[in-house]
């Protein structure tokens, strides 16, 4: 819930004093002269103050009316005090205003009809803050003597107050009520001037935390004695025992972590980290220093392929590496034996296109139609791999899953778990889930068979359950609905107030009295009033609402034969029939039908460089030459046709010699095979383990089969699930918990039988809003994006060692992470001001952005490695796209069928 707080710049005695009747506090200031907190609430649109421990609350201004005219807020975000006045800034008036401070009247506009919402707000003056002038801390204040608390009224008027749970006497000077002297707890340290007290770890730190500064003075440092629990640094500081050897330098020079003793079921690294002995020559590097594979027997290398090439040994460690790896900037030994006196670059070698033709097998079956054989494992497993589409007929009555058989009938054996349903609730498919959870605004049970049907837990609700809203950062605007099935998002970017166009789907975003701004001489105005960047339309990408930056009329001289066969298109963008040409009647609406008729155009312009066929009106250009087309870009040149940029393959396309460029031949990478009756598309070849799904919401991390049947729960009490990869070689998965409370990334191990929310922090790694990941399994390394630091970052696998990559420009607000660790290419989506995705290298140099057209919400990324194509999605413009790692050769993939889209994978 929403709520002010305070506490010292140390972080001691952090507590709550205002916690009712506040829905959004967007900004708070404070009157020094009189000693007074005021705030702005967007929500209640009104501005109140309080005493600096909340006492003494008062309503300066309230907008009970939701009255629009320029008295009243009607969306205050910040405010700030000078003097007698309250300055704050008003999204809906978008105006800077000035008001009375005592009583709220008064208001004068500074600033009106801004062009966009203002925001922030300061005053800068000389007579600002002059600390020890109020009243209390002169000789005023001092000949009250106050027996407790001197306090100010609101015009800066000293008088004796009392502290909690005391009570003013008549006198007005002294306080009636219990006296407790203050006493400090094991673990704090008490400032005798002032009776504060501080954590006792923060003593002699270097960093006086006492007002006096008594709890860095020489001579209690210099010669005091650790209280017992507590470890001696060495350096004056006193660390908490506990935090002996926990691979964190609490002592700041490493005492606390020298001459650690592992245990007898574990192996001390040379850096003196300890993993366990099972972990010793496994060939993986688990030791930071990679030392735990130093010194074990070889294993042989040679009879191990990647991309189809044997591996050779490291001469140190029990790594294999390509000999192509050598000198390629990265540490592919572990010990950086491979990087060590490096002559100069290695080529890499491209990819072996690999086509397989097989006869049929007994544990193959036929496609009908053409005879092709097939895996019977593809038979119904929901892919169309026969070009009859035979092998997912007849597929209806098939189902081995619990899952499914529990939808059609919760009561068959084995469906029903048994709940406690005095604290539990049982989903329709037998499933037991907390009943906290019910009604709480998340789907938990996942039982919601039919299109627009929600999950059985969120059914007949009253909403009086629901969750709060996940508090937006100071850059969004926050939704006044919680989040539903059809709603994603609480919290939108502040650009998207007040622009015409709703985001929140209950348009809380768009309020009555909103003035909504012009559009710029570089932008293109769209139907609806939105506003869009001139060289956005006319893209063959949908960036309006309505879609007019691609109609037909605006976007004519684009589109030439845009209409059907045999159909004229006028110069309006109406398309008729070649018919109704030269019949001296005006179809088009234009006339432009009756223009030019029988006019030789090819014979005496000769407009085309290959063919001209004259047509009653104008003519149509011809490429007859075997693999050319006309160049879209002006329909009278011609052009190669690389059928390749048409990506008709779904992995790797090579295109057939110079006599035949027209043709194509699709391959596919290792460890897939090509579909054998269109021979286009690739599958992954099943070994022993099924390819599985990592999904992860608000709370659940679950895994699910490729066909979107749920088989496990990994985790169930995360605060915010945002980001998930998976680590192949140490069967981990990573993942992000967001919260403004507290952000982690984790692990959940894959390999082994671990209970549900039994997961690993990687405690080393400072992070406040990671909200994408990215693992490189070849390099052994994580990569997540923060958006709050704006920052992009990597450290090991371990997350032991870490450095920042890349922060602030381009970076605004960075969102997902992919990366190729084949040619160490790192690639990220920013959905800040200036959408944007960009790449670098893996060691963060070559910074350049590929993509910043038509992108407003790019939420989801992912790369194709084999295709060398990088996909991504608009949750705004709602759209799937993919490009080349360039940013060139752009394809739309998917639009209008995708809502809102958030991740996915390839």
């Amino acid at each position: 819930m929403p709520t002010i707080n305070r506490l010292y710049f140390s972080g001691f005695k952090h507590e709550k004093i205002i916690s009712t009747d506040i829905r959004t506090p967007n900004s708070i200031a404070i009157d020094f002269s009189a000693q007074k907190l005021y705030w702005a609430d967007a929500r209640l649109d009104k501005i109140e103050r309080c005493d600096y421990d909340g006492s003494n609350r008062e309503i300066v201004i309230e907008n009970f009316n939701r009255s629009t005219t320029i008295d009243f807020p009607a969306h205050p975000f910040s405010i700030a005090i000078h003097g007698d006045y309250i300055y704050y800034t008003d999204w809906v008036h978008r105006a800077v205003i000035m008001l009375s401070k005592f009583y709220g009247e008064g208001t004068v506009v500074i600033h009106g009809n801004l062009p966009d919402q203002p925001m922030g707000l300061t005053v800068y003056a000389d007579d600002l803050v002059k600390c020890g002038t109020d009243e209390c801390s002169t000789e005023i204040g001092k000949s009250l003597k106050c027996q407790d608390i001197c306090r100010m009224d609101t015009k800066g008027n000293a008088h004796c107050g009392c502290h909690p749970g005391r009570i003013l006497n008549a006198d007005n000077t002294t306080c009636f009520g219990d006296t407790r002297r203050l006493e400090c707890s094991q673990n704090e340290f008490l400032c005798v001037s002032s009776g504060r007290c501080i954590d006792y770890e923060e003593t002699c730190d270097g960093v006086a935390e006492c007002p006096d500064g008594e709890d860095e003075q020489e001579d209690y440092c210099s010669a005091r004695t650790c209280r017992t629990g507590y470890f001696t640094c060495g350096n004056g500081m006193c660390i908490s025992a506990t935090k002996r050897c926990n691979k964190i330098n609490d002592c700041i020079n490493f005492a606390d972590e020298h001459n650690c003793t592992c245990t007898d079921l574990e192996y001390r690294c040379k850096n003196g980290q300890c993993i366990y002995k099972e972990k010793r020559c496994d060939f993986s590097k688990d030791c930071s220093d990679a030392t735990d594979e130093v010194g074990c027997p070889k294993r042989d290398c040679s009879t191990l392929k990647y991309q189809n090439k044997s591996m050779i040994n490291c001469l140190h460690t029990t790594q294999c590496i390509l000999p192509e790896w050598f000198c390629d900037g990265t540490s592919d030994c572990w010990d950086g034996f491979d990087e060590e006196e490096c002559p100069g670059s290695v080529l890499k070698t491209p990819f072996k296109l690999r086509m397989n033709w097989r006869n049929c097998t007994t544990d193959e079956t036929a496609c009908s139609g053409t005879g092709t054989c097939i895996p019977k494992s593809f038979v119904c497993d929901g892919i169309k791999d026969c070009a009859s589409a035979s092998d997912e007929q007849n597929c209806s009555n098939i189902t081995n899953n619990k899952v499914d058989k529990c939808f059609e009938d919760p009561t068959s054996p084995g469906c029903t778990e048994k709940c406690d349903l005095i604290n539990s609730f049982l989903c329709k498919t037998g499933i037991c889930i907390p009943k906290s959870f019910r009604c709480d605004g998340i789907e938990d049970c996942f039982d919601a068979k039919l299109k627009g049907e929600i999950s059985s837990d969120e059914t007949n609700c009253t909403n009086s359950n629901a969750s709060p809203l996940m508090p937006c950062r100071p850059t969004e605007f926050q939704c006044e609905t919680k989040r539903t099935r059809s709603s994603m998002f609480d919290c939108i970017p502040l650009r998207n107030f007040c622009d015409g166009e709703p985001d929140c789907f209950d348009s809380s975003d768009e309020p009555h009295g909103c003035v909504h701004r012009q559009c710029g001489t570089d932008e293109f105005k769209c139907t609806s009033g939105q506003c869009i960047p001139q060289n956005w339309a006319c893209n063959s990408i949908p960036d309006c609402r309505d879609e007019s930056d691609e109609s037909s009329i605006i976007c004519g001289v684009h589109y030439r034969n845009s209409c059907p066969p045999h159909n004229f298109e006028c110069s309006n963008g109406v398309c008729i029939h070649e018919n109704l040409l030269c019949d001296k009647k005006n179809d088009c609406g234009d006339n432009s039908d009756e223009k030019n008729c029988n006019r030789n155009e090819c014979e005496r312009d000769h407009p085309c460089e290959d063919q001209c066929i004259q047509k009653k009106v104008g003519f149509q250009c011809h490429c007859t030459e075997e693999g050319n087309i006309l160049n879209p870009a002006d329909n009278r040149t011609c052009i190669f046709q690389n059928r390749c940029n048409e990506l008709p393959c779904s992995q790797i396309c090579d295109v057939q010699g110079r006599a035949s460029r027209y043709r194509y031949r699709c391959g596919c990478a290792d460890g897939y095979e090509i579909e054998p009756d269109m021979q286009r598309v690739c599958k992954h070849k099943y070994n022993k383990e099924e390819p599985e799904l990592l999904v992860i919401t608000r709370r659940y991390l679950r895994v699910y089969s490729l066909l979107g049947i749920p088989k496990q729960i990994l985790a169930s009490n995360l605060t915010n699930g945002v980001a998930v990869d998976f680590d192949i070689k140490s069967k981990k998965v990573f993942f992000s918990d967001v919260s403004m409370v507290g952000s982690t990334l984790a692990y959940i191990r894959r390999d082994v039988n671990d209970t549900e929310n039994t997961y690993n922090e990687l405690t080393h790694l400072t992070t406040t809003s990671p909200e994408g990941i990215f693992i490189d399994y070849i390099g052994r390394n994580i990569y997540w994006s923060d958006r709050d630091s704006h920052s992009i970052s990597v450290s090991d696998i371990n997350g032991i060692y870490s450095r920042v990559l890349l922060k602030g420009k381009p970076l605004t607000e960075p969102r997902a992470i992919v990366g190729d660790p084949e040619i160490g290419i790192l690639f990220w989506s920013d959905w800040g001001e200036g959408a944007h995705i960009g790449r670098m290298t893996f060691g963060g140099k070559e910074v350049r952005i590929i993509v910043d057209t038509s992108l407003r919400w790019p939420n989801a990324l992912a790369v194709d490695i084999p295709s060398k194509r990088l996909f991504w999605g608009d949750a705004f413009l709602d759209y799937i796209g993919s490009s080349d790692y360039n940013g060139d050769n752009r394809k739309m993939v998917l639009r209008k069928t995708v809502g809102r889209i958030f991740g996915f994978t390839i």
